[in-house]
């Protein structure tokens, strides 16, 4: 530890899930302090199932953080790695197929009629495996996208970035 100027890594007794949760709640409640309009929270999303017949074998899904504003919804699921997370096949270059499975989950789920006013991000902590990541689509009627957060500059910088998230899904004013 210093006090000077510069990029430092964060001491090694604290291991990555460590820093995954970390990340999850320092997201979460900067959207509770600054935005807590929208409501943001950890949520349970139920399966768009017909019966509930081996509804016992589905996994559960909890979303990292959820904001809603109105009748629209954005699930944010945050990521901490230290590893690269683009996956490579046959030399292209994707976002973990896993992720991008588990965010559509989530939002098709979520917006079990279709409407569109379901919204997911894929949040990335910004290491030096990890280059800027953006990612924005429509797929279906749904948004999905997956950006990074470089926690590496003066906070005001992050600050803007996660107010920028905000500013581009809701008609919120920035706090």
């Amino acid at each position: 530890m210093t006090t000077e100027d510069g990029s430092y890594k964060i001491c090694n007794y604290i291991n990555e899930s460590q820093l995954y949760s970390l990340f999850q709640r320092f997201v979460l409640n900067y959207y509770k302090k600054h935005y807590p309009q929208l409501k943001p929270a950890a949520s349970k999303i139920e399966w768009d199932i017909e019966d509930n017949e081996g509804i016992e074998l589905l996994p559960n899904m909890r979303t990292d953080i959820t904001l809603f504003n109105g009748n629209h919804s954005l699930i944010i699921d945050t990521k901490f790695y230290s590893k690269k997370i683009l996956q490579s096949y046959y030399g292209k270059q994707s976002i973990d197929s896993s992720h991008l499975y588990q965010i559509l989950a989530y939002v098709k789920n979520k917006d079990k009629y279709n409407t569109g006013n379901v919204s997911g991000l894929i949040l990335y902590a910004k290491n030096e495996n990890i280059n800027k990541i953006l990612l924005d689509k429509k797929i279906g009627k749904n948004r999905i996208q997956a950006l990074t957060l470089d926690l590496n500059v003066k906070w005001e910088v992050i600050k803007q970035e996660l107010n920028n998230i905000i500013e581009d899904h809701f008609s919120v004013t920035t706090r």
